[in-house]
């Protein structure tokens, strides 16, 4: 699995990146709305806005119009912004 890895890293980094920003981009948003929703059902009752929390963190723009407010749902931004 890992040699498979990395021989598709070197064929084709650029799929590579843009696949694993876009599964984590997708897992992060579904991350946030399981966590988020029962306490903040208004900003995580749709997927898009989850998902567009999720590319907030990871690009560190953070304008603050959504936050999470449980704990896991603050480790999940925690673990994105890495």
């Amino acid at each position: 699995m890992l040699f498979s890895a990395k021989s598709l890293m070197q064929d084709k980094p650029y799929t590579v990146v843009a696949s694993m920003l876009l599964i984590g981009i997708a897992i992060g948003g579904y991350c946030f709305r399981i966590f988020e929703r029962p306490t903040n059902f208004q900003d995580f009752a749709d997927y898009g806005n989850s998902m567009w929390l999720t590319i907030l963190t990871m690009t560190t723009v953070g304008y603050g119009e959504i936050k999470p407010v449980t704990i896991l749902g603050r480790l999940i931004g925690f673990v994105l912004s890495i």
